[in-house]
């Protein structure tokens, strides 16, 4: 279970924020707007965790008053718009007695440094939905994969670095694909079943669509097979993971650039026949590296 503390909001703090998503809007602002019943102050991130109630009772043990607070400033970092708070020791000495109770409870959290800000836009929630599209774990909720890839684009934001030669978008795609990833392999570990996937989230209850059937031999014939295709080998490979031949990877370089059974036979000297064999032995080895 994924789990987060936070504050929310009275009613006038949040009618000033939607009012200022209002703003934004009718000045063109484009990008994924949170829902006014989602808008809060994140104090501790702490992810994945069995055990909810011993959270309940860490925050029991620290007295929580209600807090005034005013909103100050605007920024953007990465894919979020945010609105700041004004200074605040009473809510960062809060803070501080929370995570201290959390750490002496053995309870893990995100470490990083309390910065209160309330997340008003998200720009790249895109990259999320899309892949969503192509990966779904079986007896999972559409919901719950959108949720592993929103914290991949979380991990993103915190994690980027301008210095690099590499966009946020780019970043960003890499971060999502690795967390859906792994989510996925991790379901596979604990639950010993074969991964379910789709190209459409309108046939969820499909059941038994396999990875290995969404790949069918012309896998390329939607955007959505080729990204799932280009996704977990490129995962594959960087994770040093190559499970690949030098002959499967060359037919599977040439199939990723869009090119037909006959086109890539051409190219590389073999036999449209040889080409449909390298595939279908990429397709079972993604299958074989995500049961892992």
């Amino acid at each position: 279970m994924r789990l987060f503390i936070a504050i929310q909001f009275e009613e006038n703090i949040l009618d000033a924020l939607t009012d200022f998503q209002a703003d934004l809007k009718s000045q063109g602002v484009s990008g994924n707007y949170t829902k006014r019943e989602n808008l809060h102050i994140t104090l501790a991130f702490i992810g994945d965790y069995g055990n909810p109630d011993e959270v309940l009772d860490a925050m029991e043990q620290v007295d929580f008053r209600s807090i005034e607070i005013s909103l100050d400033g605007v920024g953007s970092f990465g894919e979020l718009f945010w609105v700041g708070l004004a200074d605040n020791p009473q809510l960062i000495g809060y803070v501080k007695r929370l995570r201290r109770e959390l750490a002496e409870q053995g309870i893990p959290f995100d470490k990083k440094r309390f910065s209160p800000h309330i997340t008003l836009i998200r720009k790249y929630s895109y990259i999320v939905t899309r892949k969503a599209k192509a990966f779904f774990m079986a007896g999972a909720d559409a919901d719950d994969v959108v949720q592993e890839g929103m914290i991949g684009l979380l991990k993103a934001v915190r994690k980027y670095d301008p210095s690099k030669n590499a966009s946020f978008a780019t970043f960003a795609e890499i971060c999502v694909t690795s967390q859906m990833i792994s989510a996925i392999r991790s379901a596979e570990r604990i639950k010993n079943k074969a991964l379910n996937t789709s190209v459409s989230l309108n046939v969820p209850e499909s059941e038994g669509t396999t990875l290995e059937n969404t790949l069918q031999a012309n896998f390329a014939d939607t955007p959505e097979e080729m990204l799932l295709f280009k996704d977990v080998t490129y995962y594959i490979l960087n994770n040093g993971d190559n499970v690949f031949s030098d002959f499967e990877m060359r037919v599977i370089n040439e199939a990723i650039k869009g090119y037909s059974y006959d086109q890539i036979a051409q190219k590389l000297g073999k036999t449209p026949k040889s080409i449909d064999n390298a595939l279908q032995r990429a397709k079972k080895k993604i299958n074989d590296y995500l049961r892992l």
